[in-house]
């Protein structure tokens, strides 16, 4: 069976995950925010040490490649790219997105919806909308949360939503279908059934042309223009 690498870098946490065919094997995260550059290698190696395996052994690196964190998803996209050319192994791209409707998936199977949602500053989020069979019915995308752009299917039935933009969705999306669950965050657990079928279909990545899925462009502010004295 393959031996998958996963990296999770999109969000507050910094998650690595190895797993043997669609079975997790070692879970490894940093909770402090800001410091996938500091600790993403250290998770791979100490995952690698608890699991008995070499970065030889590996058949695949898997990366949740967004939407999310700008500076997480460049740390991520550079480290899985330099493991994926240093072993000359393939790239498997897990949306971010999907893997978060799976866990919301696995904790409230009777929902009809899953609205996955990551923080995308101000009133936005990127977030989509998923069947039960995860199939898309509303494709990711960068989304003001005005007006409740989720009542459709929250009319027809129970919506869960998940991710770190749900402390933002939870002040403006009422309605008795609304579910919250908060406990449903980015992790590398949730990559491995999806990072798995992708491998056995052969999705993979062309190294030389991949980019994380930003959804919008980088934002700064501008340097202000300097007053007239």
């Amino acid at each position: 069976m393959e031996r998958i690498l996963h990296l999770e870098t999109t969000a507050a946490v910094c998650s690595v995950a190895l797993s043997l065919g669609s079975q997790l094997v070692v879970l490894k995260e940093h909770q402090e925010a800001n410091a996938h550059s500091k600790v993403l290698l250290s998770l791979v190696d100490q995952a690698m040490q608890e699991a008995g395996w070499s970065r030889q052994q590996l058949d695949a690196i898997a990366l949740s490649a967004g939407p999310g964190s700008y500076t997480g998803l460049r740390i991520g996209s550079a480290t899985a790219k330099g493991l994926c050319y240093a072993l000359q192994r393939p790239l498997i791209a897990v949306d971010t997105l999907m893997a978060l409707a799976l866990g919301a998936l696995k904790r409230h199977p009777e929902a009809y919806f899953y609205a996955p949602m990551m923080d995308a500053r101000r009133m936005e989020v990127y977030t989509a909308v998923y069947d039960p069979f995860l199939k898309i019915i509303f494709p990711p995308s960068a989304l003001a949360l005005v007006d409740n752009p989720y009542v459709k299917w929250l009319e027809s039935g129970p919506v869960v939503f998940s991710g770190n933009g749900v402390e933002k969705a939870q002040n403006l999306l009422h309605h008795k279908h609304a579910i919250f669950e908060i406990q449903v965050q980015p992790t590398a657990i949730n990559m491995v059934e999806l990072a798995h079928k992708r491998f056995i279909y052969n999705q993979l990545e062309d190294l030389a042309y991949f980019e994380p899925h930003y959804l919008k462009a980088f934002w700064s502010p501008s340097p202000q223009s300097p007053r007239n004295i």
